[in-house]
This record gives C-alpha cells, structure tokens and sequence, in this order.
C-alpha cells in the first residue's frame, strides 16, 4: 500500500479498497456507485478540474431534462454542449453531432450500460441506444438524430422502422428521444416521449 511501481498498482489498491469495481469482461474499473462519485466529483473541484465539473453536471442535467421529457430544457442544453465542443469547421457534421450526443449524455454511463452506436432493429438502425443496467427502475433510451428535419419526424422514424422492438423484451419503459439540428438557424430541436411496454 505505499509502493507504487507502475499506474495499475494505484487502479489496483483502489479496487481492493472499494472506491473502484473492476469489470472482468471488459478489462475496465470505474466508479461503483452514486456515494464515491459524489466523492471523486468533491476531489475534482477541490483539485481544480471545474472544467471537468460543469461538463459533468450539464451532462447530468441533461439526463434529468431526459427523464422528466423537459424537451426544451434538453434542446437548450444540447445546444450548449455543441457549441462548447464541436470545431466550428466541423460544426454541421453529422459525426460531431453523434460525438456531441455521447458527450451530452456521459453521465449516463452511471445508471446505463455502454452506449450502443448504430443498433440494428426493426427495418433500420438505431443512431444510439442506452440500456440501463439491471435492477434499475429507469427508461432505456432510443435516440435519433437529424439534420435540416424535424424532431416530431425522428420519434416518427423509431416508431415507423421498429427500432424499439429488439430492446422490448430486454427492459421496461423507453424513453424515444428524437434530436434534429438546423444548419441555417443553428438551432436545436428535442422530442422525448415515453413508450411504456407493460
């Protein structure tokens, strides 16, 4: 506990102390639960990482707006994050968009397992898709993105190609979350509604 040779030592010590889990399949430790992240987001703003903070809490805002379909709020905060992230050569790009989302929504890799990119259900392919992990009593999330449409026409393209259909039996309720971009007015747009499968 007081000789560190190399960085996976300290990864090591943590996991054998609890403040860090260590998933076999994927090789990866991170953060077990909502008490130690509260932890290591108080030990972040204390070592001067507010960067990293506020990122976290829009992200986290942005899950909440989510959950209680705030389309607006979600939108706004969307729209935030882009401009905060995206280069602005690369501002209309359909993948900064996608990298915009993940980031946006990064918070949910506490409640979610990893994002899935691309899902191939029904007679398409979902853009992104969040399960949640077991026993939690939240929605999964099936999210569209478009450019130069309409966010009412991404909730349409979920439902009318059955993306949702392959996570049915897999989860509880789902959250549709329809995403459109204007390139002329810069603005976003955020559709959420809830499709309840019991």
């Amino acid at each position: 506990m007081t000789t560190f040779q190399i960085r996976d030592d300290v990864l090591t010590l943590l996991v054998h102390l609890g403040y860090l889990t260590y998933d076999k399949e994927d090789s990866k430790v991170m953060i077990p639960n909502q008490e130690i992240i509260q932890e290591f987001m108080r030990a972040v703003k204390v070592g001067g990482w507010n960067g990293l903070v506020q990122s976290l809490e829009h992200s986290e805002a942005l899950l909440q707006y989510t959950w209680k379909l705030n389309e607006e709020a979600a939108a706004n905060s969307i729209a935030e994050i882009h401009n905060e992230t995206a280069s602005i050569l690369k501002y209309n790009d359909e993948n900064a968009l996608t990298c915009v989302l993940l980031m946006a929504y990064y918070s949910a890799k506490v409640y979610y397992m990893n994002s899935i990119m691309e899902l191939p259900s029904g007679k398409g392919f979902a853009d992104v898709v969040y399960l949640p992990k077991r026993d939690s009593n939240i929605p999964a999330l099936v999210v569209e993105l478009k450019w130069d449409k309409s966010a009412e026409g991404t909730i349409n393209q979920i439902k009318e190609k059955g993306y949702v259909e392959w996570i049915k039996g897999y989860t509880g309720d789902i959250l549709l979350v329809g995403v459109n971009y204007s390139k002329e007015t810069k603005e976003h747009q955020c559709k959420i509604e809830l499709l309840k499968t019991v």
